[in-house]
């Protein structure tokens, strides 16, 4: 099995990132949760994941920049 460094990640753009973080900021994510039936658990569990992909998109665009040698 390949590791990550050898398969074909997309690229992530910085502008991408930002977006998805402005648009899935804690004041919006409430509003959303306000308007639903849901449970605190699983209010909870929803900021945990979308906060984990965002932060793994923003790895990704890390990686990308030290590797084109944009972040020193």
């Amino acid at each position: 099995m390949k590791d990550n460094m050898d398969r074909d990640i997309p690229y992530v753009s910085k502008e991408l990132c930002a977006y998805l973080r402005e648009r899935f900021s804690l004041p919006n994510l409430l509003r959303a949760i306000e308007d639903e039936d849901s449970t605190a658990d699983r209010s909870l569990g929803a900021l945990e994941g979308i906060n984990l992909i965002i932060e793994e998109l923003e790895g990704i665009c890390t990686m990308q920049e030290e590797r084109d040698g944009i972040r020193g």
